[in-house]
């Protein structure tokens, strides 16, 4: 079909199919290695080619004379589009402003007018692009797609005005995209940062930051003083997403457990109340969330499964003890006391004797909630950037 089933109002014309290498003119960087300086100008493999843009970390350096010989016959001007063309095939960067590197391993698509750049970047994108280009592999255990392959590329466009609206709407919906990934991006940062602050270090009784009005020392206790600790019972993973309670598995850290409609009546001992935190005990996938904690933020939604801890306060702000048992300190001690070798595990009673710094109940409720709102903020982020990514392809 040469018409897309959606477009804009007042377009009609059939799509015409070419070749890039009759829209564009596509070269490549070097074929050379250059020697690596400490600085100088930096030097874009396609490992550096990522997400519409060119990624500087693990970057190398070239110098002065590499850069200008390389850029004899490759040069990247703004406008330009890069392709990786070694391992994760096909991932582009369009050029946005004055490039200040030089190239290897990477197809330079030129714009020379013939089609709209934003367009054609767009284009690369698509289902049909990448289905080509996988359709043209070659190599062994390191995959890669020739430079004629490349230019060979299929392309289907309709008239310049139409290309530029096309250009246009999906380029708003890319700055949309990096927005929230950026706002997703500096949250988790700042989180970070304040996870750090706002619980003590190893030796002081007090943070580095702290909410106004509160001078008094945290006081040292242990896990066992604050919280009974229990280990669920097993259920069976048998019925669909309309049961009634999740159960919280040795996965549910990260994510919900499976669902389970009950079946029996005496359930008092496993239903989880709000403000309980889960912990895994045991793990065989590597111990990545053993000692990590997930807070239960409804009541009697959730079950406890086996294999894991139920940690039920006495009196201390649940949220705030999720915060602090998952901050760097007091995890990464849990951590030292994982012990095995085909299932690694932690044992309830180096819970219960792990030491902690506590301050009042009022200091450690606005410490919870101002992390359960940067929690929350962090997961809208991820969410719109998740549906506008969707709702593009």
């Amino acid at each position: 079909d040469r018409k897309p089933s959606l477009r804009f109002k007042g377009f009609n014309d059939a799509w015409e199919q070419c070749e890039l290498n009759q829209v564009t003119d596509v070269r490549d960087g070097t074929h050379e290695s250059p020697k690596y300086v400490n600085e100088g100008f930096p030097f874009i493999t396609s490992k550096n080619v990522k997400d519409g843009y060119i990624n500087y970390d693990d970057i190398q350096y070239i110098t002065k004379n590499d850069f200008d010989n390389i850029n004899k016959r490759s040069k990247v001007d703004i406008n330009d589009i890069l392709m990786g063309m070694i391992g994760t095939i096909g991932n582009l960067a369009l050029i946005r402003q004055e490039p200040d590197f030089a190239i290897k391993n990477v197809a330079l698509i030129k714009d020379i007018g013939k089609v709209n750049y934003k367009y054609l970047y767009q284009y690369l994108q698509s289902t049909n692009t990448l289905k080509q280009l996988q359709d043209g592999l070659d190599g062994g255990t390191q995959k890669f797609v020739s430079l004629s392959r490349v230019r060979s590329l299929s392309v289907w466009s309709p008239s310049l005005n139409e290309q530029t609206v096309i250009g246009e709407f999906l380029d708003s919906f890319d700055s949309l995209i990096t927005l929230h990934q950026r706002k997703y991006d500096k949250l988790v940062s700042v989180k970070k940062a304040l996870l750090d602050k706002m619980f003590p270090e190893n030796g002081n009784d007090v943070p580095k930051v702290r909410f106004k009005g509160f001078t008094d020392a945290w006081e040292q206790c242990e896990l066992g003083d604050l919280t009974d600790l229990y280990v669920g019972s097993s259920f069976t993973q048998e019925l669909s997403d309309d049961g009634k309670f999740i159960v919280m598995d040795m996965g549910s850290v990260s994510q919900d457990g499976f669902r389970v409609e009950l079946k029996r009546t005496n359930i008092e001992r496993d239903m989880l109340k709000k403000d309980d935190l889960v912990m895994p005990k045991d793990d065989i996938g590597g111990g990545l969330i053993i000692a990590k904690t997930a807070h239960i933020p409804t009541e009697n939604t959730h079950l406890l499964g086996d294999h894991v801890f139920r940690l039920r306060f006495f009196k201390e702000d649940g949220l705030f003890m999720h915060y602090l048992i998952n901050s760097n300190k007091v995890n990464s001690n849990l951590k030292k006391k994982v012990t095995g070798s085909a299932q690694l595990g932690i044992r309830g009673v180096n819970v219960k004797n792990e030491i902690v710094n506590l301050p009042s109940v009022e200091e450690q409720a606005q410490i919870g909630d101002l992390f359960n709102n940067i929690d929350t903020l962090i997961t809208l982020h991820q969410r719109k950037h998740e549906k506008l990514q969707n709702i593009k392809k």
